[in-house]
């Protein structure tokens, strides 16, 4: 290991980000930390530019399919954030290099209240790459233990060439561990061969924000479309002769679109948090930031009611393929979540789409009636991540090395959507 990068993963510190510098390892890069409300006009146009410059004609906003503009983007993500949060800001020179938003989330852990940070919107100039910096900065801030939140449980994909890559030149520095229930990607194709046609559609030759880009830049080439074609083909035939049986509906099941979330959710997640060791909490000003506001992409919320009572909600976008983003239901209602399922497929089918992805924890109840009843096919596990705790309340989480932990993780509650 470089002098670099194990000066940056030996820091494990208890720091608050408030106003604070600190330098990287020995490479001349300052870490500043600031409040939102501090960014200057200047950075943030530069942040901007360091996006593009990294993902080419395909940045952050538009990979969620938002029609607002960069700065706007950057005032959703943060400013307009319903939490507490900060702002990283790599210098070298004087010169402002990288940035990276960190926010504090809230989740309910075998009924306890805890919080975690998680990192969003990372990037730094490419025009620094080759000297380390982009490594160093990803280890220091997994090496540091933040003295304001409980746990780390990071939902990037172990899979991903650029997790593979870190793994493989430094063999897990930080004492976290892998969730043992992974995150599995589940596929229902509605047209095959668009859907494969789709997957294989050439990047940006600058972006890499997709598997494909990078390992089209690795010169990895896919398998010949007629050798997946056969494959899929084969996966959806088995999954129709499959037997199944779809749960019986236990009430009325009354489904609509709404433009904001209620209260009712949280009288709706209050039922829930106790079926799970794990799940983000939800309330009604964190789903209306994440999916009600047109700067985070075009969501739709469609809910299930029995009259005025909530059973339940299913968030979907149609952006590159149909994506489930968050589904919950009342505890043992799974008609409930087929009934959402079912009218997501069909109108996704109608919209267009090629496809219907689902990320979801391969041992969850909603995962195993997407597979059984409605003929989702796992892709590949994408794993669940690392977790990491410490401090009083370092015991509660080893439920995170269980593979059939009640583990409730869904694609909208990081960035991937």
């Amino acid at each position: 290991m470089n002098q670099l990068a194990r000066t940056a993963v030996e820091m494990v510190v208890t720091p608050r980000h408030h106003h604070r510098l600190e330098a990287l390892g020995e490479s001349g890069v300052i870490r500043r930390f600031v409040d939102s409300d501090e960014l200057t006009d200047e950075e943030r146009r530069r942040f901007v530019e360091i996006l593009e410059g990294v993902w080419g004609s395909d940045p952050p906003w538009k990979q969620v399919g938002s029609d607002a503009s960069g700065a706007d983007y950057l005032d959703w993500e943060s400013v307009d954030y319903p939490g507490e949060h900060f702002w990283e800001l790599l210098e070298l020179d004087g010169r402002l290099i990288g940035m990276q938003l960190h926010r504090y989330m809230d989740y309910r852990v075998r009924g306890n209240l805890r919080r975690t940070r998680e990192g969003t919107l990372w990037a730094i100039d490419p025009s620094t790459q080759g000297r380390g910096i982009a490594t160093a900065q990803h280890l220091a801030t997994r090496g540091q233990r933040d003295a304001d939140s409980d746990f780390l449980y990071d939902s990037a994909v172990p899979s991903h060439p650029t997790t593979v890559h870190l793994l493989e030149k430094y063999p897990q520095p930080w004492q976290d561990q892998y969730v043992a229930n992974g995150l599995q990607i589940l596929f229902r194709p509605l047209n095959l061969r668009r859907f494969l046609q789709g997957s294989e559609a050439p990047a940006d030759a600058t972006s890499g924000s997709t598997r494909v880009a990078i390992e089209a830049a690795a010169g990895i080439k896919p398998r010949p479309t007629a050798v997946r074609m056969a494959w899929w083909g084969n996966q959806m035939l088995r999954a129709r002769i499959r037997p199944h049986r779809r749960p019986g509906r236990r009430s009325d099941i009354r489904l609509r679109t709404v433009m904001q979330f209620d209260d009712r959710v949280t009288a709706l997640l209050d039922m829930v948090a106790p079926t799970f060791d794990v799940l983000q909490s939800r309330t009604p000003e964190l789903l209306n930031w994440r999916y009600c506001d047109p700067r985070a992409g075009h969501f739709t919320v469609r809910v299930a009611e029995d009259g005025d009572r909530l059973l339940g909600y299913l968030v979907s976008k149609n952006n590159r393929g149909a994506q489930i983003a968050d589904l919950l239901v009342l505890p043992g209602r799974l008609d409930v979540a087929a009934a959402l399922l079912e009218d997501m497929i069909e109108r996704s089918r109608a919209e267009g789409a090629h496809s219907v992805r689902f990320w979801v924890p391969r041992a969850h109840p909603y995962a195993e009636l997407a597979r059984s009843v409605f003929g989702f096919i796992p892709q590949r596990n994408a794993g669940g991540g690392q977790w990491a705790a410490w401090g009083a309340t370092e015991g509660e989480f080893t439920f995170f090395t269980d593979p059939r932990a009640r583990l409730h993780k869904m694609m909208g509650d990081g960035p991937h959507v």
